[in-house]
Order: C-alpha cells, then sequence, then structure tokens
C-alpha cells in the first residue's frame, strides 16, 4: 500500500472535535441552542485558562481556530453557513451549483444558497430522478421515465417528454445535452440538443441497446455511446465515437464479452482521452482507440466507484468478511496511481482537482494521489453524501439535512 494516513499536529485534534461536533448539530430547540452557548462559554472559559497555564503554540493555534470559527447562533459549527432541512425520500439526488445547492427528489427539485436560503423551487413526479451540474445549466431527468428538465439558477426553462424511456443523458458546460433512449424500430436512439433546445443531431440503431453517452467537454459536436448487441446468446459491448457534425460514426472500440456500464470522457484532458467501465473492468482508453490501462474487478468485491473529471476510482471488498476495502485510484494512462485502505462502509467517492474525497462510516478521507497523502476526519455517522464547494468548504448532506463545513 502507498502512502499512510497523514500524521496530524496537536492543534489540529481541535479541528476535529469541531468537525465531529458539527455533524451532530441541525437546528435543535431554542432551549438546546441556549445551552450549547452556556456550554460553548465555558469551553472557551477552559481553552483560555488551559492557554495562560501551557502557553504553547499549539493551544494558541487551537484558540484562534475555535474563536474563528465557532459561534453560539444556529450556525452550524465550524462553519459560516445555516444548515439546510429538506423532505427526503429514498431516491435524494445533491450537487453544487455556482456554490449554492440542488436538491432533487423523487417529487421535485430545490436550489439554496449556503445560508439556507430558498432560491428555487419546482414539482415533478419522477420514480428515479438523475441530477446533472453544468456551467451554464442543470438537469434532472427521470430514468426509466420520459421527461427531462432543464434549469437555470432562476427558473424551469426547458421539459421535454420522450414517448421511450429515457436510459442515460449527458449535459456539457455549454448547455448542450445528449440523452440516450429508444425510437419506434430501433432499440437505440441518441438526440443531441444545442443550448437553445433545438433538435440538432438524432443517431439510431436497430440491433443495438444504448446503455450511455458522453459529450466530449472541449468540443459538445463529439460523443462517445456505451452500446451493447446480443448475438446467439453471446453479447459484445462497443463504443461509439459520432460527431454531430458527420452522419457516419467516427470510430468504435470493441468490449468482447463486457457489458459497459458508464463511458466519460476525461474531463482536464485535451487529448479526448475516456474511462469505460465495464462489469469486469475499467478501462482509460486514448483517443486514437488503444486501451492504456485496464484494471479489473469481479462483481462481488466491487463497493463503490467513481468516474471524475481526473480519477478514475474503484473501491474493492478485501475479503469476504470484514469491513476493510481497498482503494485504488487511477489517473489517465497509468496503471494504478495510489493506492489505500478504507475501515469502514463507503458511501461516496468524488474527486475535485487534485483531490479525491471519500464519505465513509463516521471518517473523511481526502486523499491527494500525486503525493500519495491520506488525511482522515471524524464526522457524523448520519452523513452520507459529500459535497466539495469553493472556499475550503464542505457540504454533507444526511437523510434530511445538508450541514456546511469549513476546512482549514
Amino acid at each position: 500500500m502507498f502512502g499512510s494516513r497523514a500524521k496530524k499536529a496537536d492543534a489540529s485534534a481541535g479541528k476535529q472535535d469541531v468537525l465531529s461536533a458539527a455533524a451532530t448539530q441541525s437546528g435543535a430547540a431554542v432551549w438546546f441552542r441556549t445551552a450549547k452557548f452556556v456550554s460553548l462559554l465555558i469551553f472557551l472559559a477552559l481553552v483560555l485558562f488551559g492557554l495562560a497555564l501551557f502557553n504553547t503554540k499549539e493551544t494558541a493555534d487551537t484558540f484562534h481556530y475555535l474563536i474563528k470559527n465557532l459561534s453560539g447562533s444556529e450556525i452550524v459549527y465550524g462553519s459560516s453557513h445555516a444548515p439546510i432541512a429538506f423532505n427526503t425520500d429514498s431516491s435524494v439526488k445533491c450537487a453544487a451549483f455556482r456554490g449554492d445547492i440542488i436538491i432533487a427528489t423523487k417529487s421535485g427539485v430545490d436550489l439554496y444558497d449556503t445560508q439556507g436560503e430558498l432560491i428555487l423551487t419546482d414539482q415533478y413526479a419522477f420514480s428515479s430522478p438523475e441530477l446533472l451540474v453544468g456551467d451554464a445549466n442543470f438537469l434532472v431527468y427521470d430514468v426509466g421515465g420520459h421527461t427531462l428538465r432543464v434549469y437555470n439558477a432562476f427558473s424551469n426553462v426547458f421539459t421535454t417528454t420522450l414517448p421511450y424511456q429515457i436510459f442515460a443523458v449527458s449535459l456539457h458546460d455549454n448547455g448542450t445535452f445528449a440523452v440516450a433512449t429508444s425510437e419506434k424500430g430501433y432499440h437505440a436512439a441518441v438526440y443531441v440538443y444545442n443550448a437553445s433546445f433545438q433538435l440538432i443531431y438524432k443517431w439510431l440503431s436497430p440491433d443495438k441497446l444504448v446503455f450511455d453517452v458522453s459529450l466530449c467537454p472541449y468540443d459538445s459536436a463529439r460523443l462517445l455511446v456505451a452500446t451493447c448487441k446480443a448475438s446467439e446468446g453471446n453479447f459484445s459491448g462497443e463504443i461509439i465515437s459520432l460527431s454531430t457534425q458527420s452522419e457516419d460514426i467516427v470510430s468504435s472500440v470493441h468490449l468482447d464479452n463486457a457489458l459497459p456500464m458508464q463511458v466519460s470522457y476525461v474531463k482536464k484532458d485535451a487529448n479526448a482521452h475516456f474511462w469505460v467501465l465495464t462489469d469486469t473492468y475499467l478501462a482509460n482508453i486514448s483517443s486514437d482507440n488503444q486501451v492504456l490501462a485496464k484494471n479489473t474487478f469481479t462483481s462481488t468485491d466491487l463497493s463503490a466507484y467513481h468516474i471524475g473529471p481526473t480519477y478514475g476510482v474503484l473501491a474493492q471488498k478485501k475479503s469476504m468478511v470484514g469491513t476493510t476495502y481497498e482503494l485504488k485510484i487511477f489517473a489517465p494512462g497509468e496503471k494504478e496511481q495510489f493506492c489505500t485502505d478504507v475501515g469502514s462502509q463507503i458511501f461516496d467517492i468524488v474527486s475535485v482537482g487534485k483531490k479525491v474525497y471519500v464519505l465513509a462510516y463516521e471518517t473523511l478521507y481526502i486523499l491527494e494521489p500525486a503525493s500519495k497523502t491520506v488525511h482522515t476526519y471524524s464526522v457524523s455517522r448520519s452523513f452520507r453524501k459529500i459535497l466539495p464547494l469553493e472556499n475550503n468548504t464542505l457540504a454533507f448532506v444526511s437523510d434530511n439535512t445538508v450541514c456546511f463545513l469549513l476546512m482549514e
């Protein structure tokens, strides 16, 4: 295993206590907040006593952090933001959009700023909502349903209901989006809409099934389609490269005896490399269809996965018993970038820039694969999703609350 958990200075112990305390506080009653404020004053008095008694840099640093970040008001400890409460269901999706928070459920979507103020709300009835975010818009669609809705920061700007089921959608930062569906007489259909919501391209296949679609981040005229074809009891996957400027297939990659689950361009790679996740491996493939790296797994040991703008991540259970998982982080073109163990159930994996965030049971892991370092923090056992925001702020989502924590 490369690397180990980074050792923190004594000054950070107080910070981790703050993070843990923040996790359990989400809008208590007035009398409880009053008691909390009194307790805070007592705690700060003890810190002042320690500062006077020991007069060490560690104690001073801890006191500085507490004075800067703690408050006796309704805001969450360790943050300058109020918690957001929402009605939960089993299919809640959350994402950050221009520094605000989107919460999409089966019954509707809400957009909040980080002070907890409701900016936008819209109602619908989806069985399995999925949420995508771009620079210009965000989009909610019903997986296996027929309806797709597009929003800007103020309102619903486009809605379409298709005659056949929606399997997958890809949203470009410029507002272009592609929809994987089917059509009468065709098993697979891909529609591409421009930023003005006009249908500008259609690709149809009579004998393939479509599983996923991905628009190229550097050229929204290019897209990948993950397909599969069954023949005489065997199936063969295929990644097809298309262009909205051509009626012909640009190129394709065959995946023998592998079922493609997800395809995604590497967002930070101008060479247009892309990831392919199948039922047995994660592969990184170049724009000229050369397999640069392939990492296999079995369906029984794969616990979680993530394909982000820079990294591909696999979490595999180390044994049939126990709760230890091996986390493997891959960079484009490399066999294995970084590997470490996670000692509890993994709920969410997110990569932003040079960091990978792993939210496990009662623990947040922040990994920097390039330097092979791991930092850990204690968090609430109720947290299930993490959203990195601007200015070193993280949003943690529990069953019905979003809490904000400042990481310094």
